[in-house]
């Protein structure tokens, strides 16, 4: 039977298909792009860090989430019982003026999160040229 006039016939089987596909590819992207904002932050966070033993700048670590498969995680002060007096300031030791939003590690995590949602914006862009 033919549609009536006006009427729109879909494959939305071609629909359902590249949904599918756009949302694995950008989960993996998602995932790719996460680790590597993580590792990003990171490193910056560790070039900034002061240096005087050494350990609090060794403790920033970007670990990978899920085996790996679940993107990133931003890591500091495992084992160095300063480390948040470092980042944030306080009394003790000595007075170090407090800053709410850190001197290292959080700012670096905030500017590669720039650049993560910068790369998954391109992801999805890219993704969806792909089915034209």
């Amino acid at each position: 039977m033919a549609a009536p006039k006006g009427a729109v016939e879909a494959d939305w089987s071609q629909v359902t298909r590249f949904n599918a596909r756009l949302v694995k590819e950008l989960d993996q992207a998602s995932t790719n792009e996460g680790f590597r904002a993580a590792s990003e932050a990171a490193s910056a966070a560790r070039a900034a860090a002061p240096k005087r033993s050494g350990r609090f700048a060794g403790s920033i670590q970007a670990q990978p989430v899920g085996g790996g498969d679940q993107g990133g995680l931003l890591t500091f002060g495992a084992g160095v019982p300063y480390a948040a007096w470092i980042e944030f300031g306080g009394r003790r030791p000595h007075f170090r003026p407090y800053i709410r939003t850190g001197r290292y590690v959080f700012p670096a995590a905030a500017a590669a999160g720039t650049g993560f949602k910068t790369r998954m914006i391109k992801a999805a862009t890219t993704e969806t040229r792909k089915s034209r």
